[in-house]
C-alpha cells in the first residue's frame, strides 16, 4: 500500500525544503486484524503470546524502488506464537512504526494470504511481499 499521513507529510516538507528529515535507521513491523487508516487509527495489533513487532533495517532489508514503488528484499520473520494470537480475525494487514511499542505510523498494506495465528506458529511475510507504493493522481 502506502505511506501513513505523517509519513507522506514528512516526505513533502523534505522535498520542498520546509523542515529537514532524518529516516530512522530502524522500523519496526506488525500485524494487525483490522483494516488500518491513513492516519494510523484501528489497528489491531495481537497481543500475549510472545508476539512482537520485528525490527527492519532501513537500508538492508529493501530492495531499490522501482516504478514508484519498494518492497522488502528479506522474509520478515515473527517470533514463534506462545499462544493464539487471534481467535475469530485474521492477520490481514501489516503495518509500520518507528518504535517497537508505540511510536509514529510509516506505513500500511495488505497481507498477500491473511490467516489466524495459533499456538506454535511462525508467522513469515515473505520476501516481495511488503510493497509501499508512492502513487501519482
Amino acid at each position: 500500500m502506502g505511506f501513513s499521513t505523517a509519513n507522506a507529510n514528512s516526505i513533502l516538507d523534505l522535498r520542498f525544503g520546509s523542515v529537514a528529515y532524518t529516516p530512522p535507521v530502524t522500523y519496526y513491523i506488525g500485524l494487525s486484524m483490522t483494516l488500518p487508516t491513513d492516519t494510523g487509527g484501528s489497528v489491531s495489533e495481537p497481543s500475549g503470546g510472545s508476539y512482537a513487532r520485528v525490527a527492519i533495517t532501513n537500508s538492508t532489508d529493501w530492495v531499490a524502488a522501482s516504478l514508484g514503488s519498494k518492497s522488502n528484499a528479506v522474509p520478515f520473520v515473527f517470533p514463534t506464537a506462545t499462544a493464539n494470537w487471534t481467535s475469530t480475525l485474521l492477520l490481514g494487514w501489516w503495518v509500520m512504526y518507528d518504535s517497537l511499542s508505540g511510536g509514529v505510523f510509516q506505513d500500511w498494506g495488505v497481507i498477500t494470504t491473511p490467516r489466524a495465528v495459533a499456538n506454535t506458529d511462525t508467522f513469515t511475510l515473505p520476501a516481495g511481499d511488503v510493497i509501499i507504493t508512492l502513487q501519482s493522481a
